[in-house]
This record gives structure tokens, C-alpha cells and sequence, in this order.
């Protein structure tokens, strides 16, 4: 199977992220770039050194949600605004799904055509 690459996977949510956050943009978001609120920094912690303020999962995690894709994932899930996006491929095509994180809610799917 053809591993897309992380360039790839990001514009491909970069632009279903577009089309199903749109209409929930509001007049004070125009202001701010939206990466800046979702990834404040490339990794790591702010201080830059090799500690983590995050503690670590205590026992077994615990299912939110589950929803079953069309096919086997093609890249790790992406959390932006409070949407999972995640990359599916059947056979030869590709799709885009996005989720609700609290809920697990279908917000919908974008066909990336066929890959491979």
C-alpha cells in the first residue's frame, strides 16, 4: 500500500477543514490565524527543553466514540476546532472524514480521488 505523504494528509484536511468549518467562523476568529490557536508550537513544550508539563494516561484509556471508516486508515487522525479528521482508502479510493470529538457526529466526507 502507498503511504501518503504528511504534506499531503495536511493539505487534504487544511481544505475539508475549509469547507465544514466555514459557516461556524465567526467576525472575531478573522483576526487570529487559526493555527495559532490549535498548535501554538511545532513540538515539544514552550520552554524547549526535553521535559513535558502533560501527565502522563493513568491505566487503560477509555473509548469516547467509535466509528467504523470505509477502509483502512492512511495517516494517525488530526483534531482541529474540536472536528477528527481522519484518511481512509478502500481498493483505489481515498476519503476525508471529519467527526465531531465529543460526540463522534459524521460531519461529513470528501473523496480525494484514487491513489496508489
Amino acid at each position: 500500500m502507498i503511504r501518503p505523504t504528511r504534506k499531503f494528509v495536511l493539505a487534504a484536511v487544511s481544505a475539508l477543514a475549509s469547507v465544514i468549518l466555514m459557516p461556524f467562523a465567526s467576525a472575531k476568529d478573522d483576526d487570529v490565524d487559526p493555527a495559532a490557536r490549535e498548535w501554538t508550537q511545532a513540538r515539544g513544550n514552550s520552554a524547549r527543553s526535553s521535559g513535558s508539563a502533560v501527565e502522563p494516561l493513568r491505566g487503560e484509556p477509555a473509548d469516547a466514540w467509535k466509528q467504523a471508516l470505509p477502509g483502512a486508515p492512511l495517516a494517525d487522525p488530526v483534531t482541529w476546532g474540536g472536528v477528527v479528521f481522519v484518511a481512509a482508502q478502500k481498493d483505489k479510493t481515498r476519503k476525508l472524514l471529519a467527526f465531531r470529538a465529543a460526540t463522534g457526529e459524521s460531519l461529513g466526507e470528501k473523496d480525494l480521488g484514487a491513489g496508489g
